[in-house]
């Protein structure tokens, strides 16, 4: 296996206390940013967006705008190893056809 989940209990980082706090890591222990900056936000808050379509009636324009939504503990689990399968994908196209890996993930 190419990366791993770890869940952390009552972890302190700089004066802030996570009572929980799930961190995907490669298979050198090393955390990639943008997911980490992710499931740090997910344990801290429990909190997703939606995109929620909006239709003016005056302009008959139409937009987007976020809606926040809580989710539970067990989704916050279910969406981090999602990601963590996502990201070892990224590791294994790396390996087998050279692309980029899991702290690439963020790049353009």
């Amino acid at each position: 296996m190419l990366c791993k989940v770890a869940k952390l209990s009552d972890y302190s980082y700089r004066g802030q206390l996570f009572e929980i706090l799930w961190v995907i890591l490669d298979k050198q222990s090393s955390p990639p940013i943008l997911p980490l900056m992710y499931t740090t936000y997910l344990s801290q808050f429990g909190v997703v967006y939606d995109a929620v379509e909006m239709e003016s009636r005056v302009e008959q324009e139409r937009g987007r705008r976020f809606q926040s939504r809580d989710i539970s503990d067990t989704t916050i689990r279910s969406y981090v190893y999602a990601l963590s399968k996502f990201l070892q994908y990224l590791d294994e196209c790396e390996v087998l056809y050279k692309t980029r890996s899991m702290h690439a993930s963020s790049d353009p």
